[in-house]
């Protein structure tokens, strides 16, 4: 079993995975969600409705998770 990379709940339904990146003058943040496109996605956000907001949508290629870093100081 692959361990977990968060531990941040997945919004919505679909077959694919996004990383949804959003940002409105200082307040900026992100969500995993489900969906079938990009679109989607986007039409399924919380602030989607917001026209202030914007948003940066990338697709995520499940086969490739997890990406784990450890990070050492010098």
């Amino acid at each position: 079993m692959k361990p977990f990379v968060t531990q941040t709940k997945i919004l919505g339904k679909g077959k694919n995975l996004y990383l949804v990146n959003w940002s409105r003058i200082a307040n900026f943040g992100y969500n995993l969600m489900r969906a079938d496109s990009e679109q989607e996605a986007f039409e399924k956000h919380l602030f989607s409705m917001n026209k202030e907001v914007n948003f940066i949508i990338t697709k995520i290629n499940e086969t490739d998770l997890p990406v784990v870093f450890n990070q050492t100081t010098k």
